[in-house]
């Protein structure tokens, strides 16, 4: 049984190293090759890319308050790790680890990016 438990929580883990190192290695290249004047069309006027930087939420809302949502950040990186150590079957580790690496990467981004450690902003690029 805790070896079962153990095996999951790894491949969480592993899911969510994935899910990070792309995020950050797609955000750099979005950095490198991306202008915030310019829109690449993809499909159309349905989805781009274009550079920007998100101080909020979803569509930028909360972007008043950047401080609380690297916190909500920090406690929701928390609560998906306990939850990866509890899952019941190798799907849920996997799912959960994909969340954990997404939250972990916006989290990066919250930390480390300007303006400042704790209230940066995350690099988005799809437009």
């Amino acid at each position: 049984m805790v070896r079962e438990q153990t095996r999951r929580f790894a491949v969480a883990c592993l899911a969510a190293a994935v899910v990070v190192l792309v995020d950050q290695a797609t955000k750099a290249a979005a950095l490198g090759g991306l202008s915030q004047e310019e829109r690449i069309p993809l499909l159309g006027d349905l989805l781009g890319l274009q550079l920007a930087f998100n101080p909020g939420a979803i569509l930028s809302l909360g972007a008043g308050v950047t401080g609380l949502l690297t916190l909500l950040g920090v406690g929701a990186v928390v609560l998906l790790v306990v939850a990866a150590a509890r899952a019941r079957t190798g799907w849920w580790a996997m799912g959960i680890g994909l969340i954990l690496g997404g939250a972990i990467g916006n989290l990066i981004d919250r930390l480390f990016s300007p303006p400042g450690f704790g209230v940066g902003h995350v690099t988005d690029f799809l437009a």
